[in-house]
């Protein structure tokens, strides 16, 4: 490939607010925001002669940048191989896909603030509200709930803590996949009457989507044991490896029929997606009345050290 233009159409030439004489007169490398996105077009295109939906940024010539996707195909012309690309400006659509994204995360933490810091928050008032009445009438009793009141307001802290990790993104980069965990099984403690149990081996900074994803999966998986498993015991064991992980949850609880999971109940739907947006093996083992375990491997590929 010899980086120049044989032809263009007009749809390229207004994407890139030029003429067709000046783009004609160009390197082709001359429209790409980054050169190296390139080289990586080219490699894959010399290994598959063809590329589906590659994402990048485009440089048009006032200097502005846009988001784009090619699709290419490579073909034999004359004797010589050329590349048939055709982009799409896809701008707009990457915006809406971020405000969505952005109301939908708003809209879960304004849920979880209700659902779980709230009523915590609240139950340990009206506790608070009885304690001076039910210590001159019952001092047994006035201090259990003194206990019980602790327990809820460890947990309310607990509870915001996480919250706010996920408000301020940059604490999320800040901190190992072992310490985030580590945070949800504080809260996970502070919330459930059962021995929860956290093991790591090693600690590793993994790419901030990696990051994301299996923060948000043991999250979920988490508040499911909380809120519906009913069990006595919830163990976690998370394996940090330089270029791979794996993520264990296993409670002793209720269980139930992965394969009659009401709908818009566990998230289990979520949390394979999200498993598979980052190349990751998902596997959930649950029965009525023997427990559920939640695994996840990423890569995919790669053999699990986990000892569930």
């Amino acid at each position: 490939f010899d980086n120049r233009f044989l032809a263009v159409n007009g749809a390229l030439v207004d994407m890139l607010r030029t003429t067709e004489a000046a783009l004609l007169q160009r390197k082709v490398s001359s429209i790409y925001a980054d050169p190296e996105v390139r080289e990586n077009l080219l490699h894959t295109l010399h290994e598959k002669d063809k590329l589906h939906d590659f994402s990048l940024e485009l440089l048009r010539d006032d200097g502005t940048t846009f988001s784009a996707r090619l699709n290419s195909n490579v073909l034999v012309m004359d004797g010589k191989k050329v590349i048939l690309a055709t982009a799409d400006d896809v701008t707009k659509s990457i915006i809406a896909e971020q405000r969505s994204a952005v109301i939908e995360d708003r809209e879960r933490l304004a849920h979880e603030l209700h659902d779980s810091v709230t009523q915590t928050l609240y139950s340990a008032s009206l506790l608070a509200d009885t304690l001076p009445v039910m210590w001159e009438k019952n001092r047994t009793l006035a201090e259990a709930n003194l206990t019980q009141l602790g327990r809820l307001l460890r947990s309310g802290l607990a509870e915001l803590r996480t919250l706010l990790l996920e408000l301020r993104p940059a604490a999320v980069r800040d901190q190992t996949l072992s310490q985030l965990v580590g945070s949800l099984v504080e809260a996970a403690r502070a919330r459930m009457l059962a021995t929860v149990s956290i093991e790591t081996k090693g600690d590793f900074f993994y790419p901030e989507d990696i990051t994301i994803a299996v923060f948000r999966i043991a999250q979920e998986s988490l508040n499911n044991a909380i809120n519906y498993a009913d069990a006595s015991e919830l163990r976690v064991v998370l394996v940090c490896r330089p270029k791979a992980l794996d993520l264990c949850i296993v409670d002793n609880g209720n269980g139930f029929d992965p394969a009659h999971i009401p709908t818009g109940h566990l998230g289990i739907g979520i949390m394979k997606e999200r498993a598979a947006k980052i190349g990751a093996a998902f596997h959930l083992e649950s029965r009525p009345g023997r427990g559920t375990e939640i695994h996840v491997a990423w890569p995919a590929e790669e053999k699990s050290n986990v000892d569930g």
